[in-house]
């Protein structure tokens, strides 16, 4: 995982908070993510929870609702946020530790994914600390936005770098919000690698969903106009049989 997250923790809890800033987040992908996500969910984590904001919009929708993050940094102000609520460090790079088999019926890993470079050992966790019949669902940067949308130079600093194309497998420089202080590597990948990683764990895909943005949306936010037709997330929902 990127060390960038420890250094830019509070720059980044700042925009992920701001629903104006982070409002694609808050209007268009959240309702998306929710949609894969079963109701009767009682055991939910958050996986790679960051600043804890997400995660408390999931404790207003389920019972019982853990977050984690490899991040200790992030998990600092995730709990100054959610006093009541449990968080645990775990880098997805290695086993987790902290909780056992069959732990959670649902685990929602939102932007995360894309930033884990080997991450068939999280597929693995993942799938152990599921339980039978439980559903992982996981948003990433769609692998087509950076190849249409390359969002501009600020303050003289290069914001993003290209893949060579769709089908390559490489490290990308991307910053947030064209921000260069919240600026991380993450990997690009095709749809194929994702489902291939997951199903290869015993996964069953059982739903892909490409947030579109609605028209009341485009009106109260202008700004987004010019990025309607492209693909900004990519939604999976997987089931453990």
């Amino acid at each position: 995982m990127d060390q960038n997250w420890n250094k830019s923790a509070k720059e980044y809890s700042a925009m992920a908070s701001s629903r104006t800033q982070d409002a694609y987040e808050y209007e268009v992908n959240f309702p998306s993510i929710l949609t894969l996500c079963p109701p009767h969910s009682q055991r939910v984590l958050d996986l790679g929870c960051g600043s804890g904001d997400f995660t408390s919009l999931m404790r207003a929708q389920f019972p019982e609702v853990q977050g984690c993050d490899g991040s200790e940094e992030m998990l600092e102000i995730a709990r100054e946020k959610n006093p009541k609520m449990r968080f645990f460090l775990w880098n997805l790079e290695h086993p987790c530790t902290e909780v056992g088999p069959a732990s959670f019926d649902l685990i929602v890993a939102k932007l995360v994914f894309m930033f884990v470079e080997h991450f068939d050992q999280a597929a693995q966790e993942c799938t152990r600390i599921l339980s039978p019949g439980g559903s992982l669902v996981i948003s990433v940067i769609h692998p087509l936005l950076i190849l249409f949308f390359n969002p501009p130079v600020q303050n003289n600093v290069v914001s993003s770098s290209l893949p060579q194309g769709y089908f390559s497998h490489e490290k990308v420089i991307r910053a947030v919000k064209g921000n260069p202080k919240l600026t991380f590597a993450f990997i690009h990948r095709t749809v194929s690698e994702y489902v291939n990683v997951f199903t290869g764990q015993g996964l069953m895909l059982a739903r892909i969903d490409e947030p579109v943005m609605q028209e009341d949306f485009l009106a109260r936010h202008p700004e987004w106009q010019e990025r309607r037709f492209i693909p900004q997330r990519l939604n999976f929902k997987f089931v453990k049989l």
